[in-house]
């Protein structure tokens, strides 16, 4: 199978269930590949477990490692820094969009966000993500 003809796989991370499953139920519908993570400690553990991962979708405000801390995590380990990741939250402060944006975010969604620009938004990641990968 070449590298471009796999199936788009996504990571979705939020520590609210209810928010998560309807995260996973619309990317799944808009037919990718979702692995879920419950928190950060869990993001970066399952993101080491997958073959691949084209995306991430990461909500910002969690109890213990944030979605800053991931996302610094995941910025400095050179298998993950190319992995775009878009951040979901209700916290629409400039300040924190700024940092969010300054710290490596690929795309900055508040909450409540239309599923079209999530889904977008994804399809726009994929491309970026998959610019990166070794040709065959």
């Amino acid at each position: 199978m070449q590298l471009m003809s796999r199936d788009p796989c996504i990571l979705a991370v939020d520590d609210e269930a209810f928010i998560l499953d309807i995260l996973v139920d619309d990317l799944t519908d808009a037919g990718y590949k979702v692995v879920r993570a419950d928190n950060g400690p869990q993001a970066i553990q399952t993101l080491g477990e997958l073959e691949y991962c084209d995306a991430i979708v990461l909500d910002r405000m969690m109890p213990g490692m944030d979605g800053i801390a991931v996302l610094h995590t995941l910025k400095a380990n050179p298998e993950y820094k190319n992995i775009p990741v878009i951040l979901q939250t209700a916290d629409g402060q400039y300040e924190h969009i700024e940092e969010s944006m300054k710290a490596g975010v690929y795309c900055y969604l508040v909450k409540p966000y239309n599923e079209k620009v999530l889904i977008s938004a994804i399809q726009s990641a994929i491309k970026s993500s998959r610019k990166h990968e070794p040709a065959n």
